[in-house]
């Protein structure tokens, strides 16, 4: 592209190639719902701590959001939708899982912009203190000793000596869970556990304290802030076309009767994982039947005619520029979202 005879400087381009991005994210076909995991004050190793985003990375994308867009809440959401008033400036923040840091890194920093927030909690593991299956999963693989992986009950026998070889490694066994039964995932986590002592594993966790879930204390003193607190499935379980339908049913329910239980109330829900391969007809139809709104990770923004629980959402990368970029993106398609939506709508009946 040139200018004057001579090429556009950087500057003046960059300059361009953001205000054609901000004409795109004002265009009036949806607000944005973005899905975020945990905030760290130190991200030391992004393979483990994949699920995490450095604080200052975080405050960049809040500043940003916060000058040119509306942060409203949950219900904010739920009102503007059910009475079709939905507007492209208008954003959600949401985070999954409900990790420690959600309370004592999040929940600080959006308070001192007033800023409201959604956190859905998998009840199982704020229960019990159990780390999530994909840092089980990662921490086993990157952290062994072990030059060679096992997994019986997956009939697979892996040589993991560099670093290339075990990323491949967490990348196909971490696809591979996805589509396991609660039951046989726990069998996967316990052989792939079994590569790393016991005290190593006491050590990890310190090490790897961002993973670390929120108890209920944390959740109620969360809770008490303002925050709305979502559902998460139980044990955040993957609501696939494979599961058991009464291990669905489990999950979506005991996680809402449990949330009720120490926090007061819980309407809203988002799938794990949360893609198209990851929501079965069954899981719509509960989730349905149990909760106000239910929340994908199809990319998509969110028109006035959004499905109530098929409602898209952004992934947010750490970098501000990569972030907006997929939201420009996201403005750009929605078709497929839509056909997505329309075919299981159709499919329950």
């Amino acid at each position: 592209m040139r200018h004057g005879g001579k090429r556009m400087p950087r500057r003046f381009k960059q300059f361009i190639l953001t205000l054609a991005g901000n004409r795109i994210l004002q265009r009036k076909n949806g607000a944005m719902v973005l899905y975020y995991h945990g905030v760290a004050e130190r991200v030391f190793d992004p393979v483990v701590q994949a699920l995490h985003m450095p604080v200052n990375e975080f405050e960049e994308q809040i500043q940003y959001f916060h000058k040119h867009h509306t942060i409203i809440s949950m219900d904010e959401f739920c009102e503007a939708l059910q009475k079709r008033r939905l507007h492209s400036s208008q954003v959600v923040l949401t985070f999954d899982d409900g990790f420690k840091n959600n309370l004592t890194v999040v929940a600080p920093l959006l308070r001192s912009y007033g800023l409201p927030f959604t956190v859905f909690i998998s009840t199982e593991q704020v229960e019990n203190g159990w780390r999530y299956p994909g840092y089980q999963m990662r921490a086993s693989i990157w952290c062994t000793e072990m030059d060679t992986l096992t997994i019986p009950s997956l009939n697979l026998q892996l040589h993991i000596p560099t670093s290339e070889e075990r990323l491949m490694a967490i990348e196909l066994i971490g696809d591979k869970m996805r589509d396991l039964s609660e039951m046989k995932l726990k069998v996967v986590l316990a052989e792939l556990r079994a590569h790393i002592p016991d005290s190593r594993w006491s050590e990890l966790n310190e090490m790897f304290s961002t993973d670390a879930v929120m108890t209920w204390d944390d959740v109620r003193a969360l809770h008490a802030q303002g925050v709305t607190i979502g559902s998460h499935c139980h044990s955040h379980a993957i609501l696939h076309k494979l599961q058991d339908r009464q291990e669905i049913r489990r999950q979506i329910e005991t996680s809402k009767r449990l949330i009720v239980e120490h926090v007061g109330e819980c309407r809203y829900f988002s799938y794990p994982h949360g893609t198209k391969r990851d929501i079965s007809k069954t899981a719509y139809e509960l989730v349905k039947a149990t909760y106000q709104l239910g929340f994908s990770t199809v990319n998509a923004p969110v028109d006035n005619f959004a499905d109530p629980h098929l409602i898209p959402r952004v992934g947010t990368p750490s970098e501000l520029g990569r972030l907006r970029g997929a939201m420009v993106s996201c403005r750009l398609g929605g078709g497929n979202y839509r056909k997505w939506a329309k075919q299981m709508v159709l499919q329950s009946g």
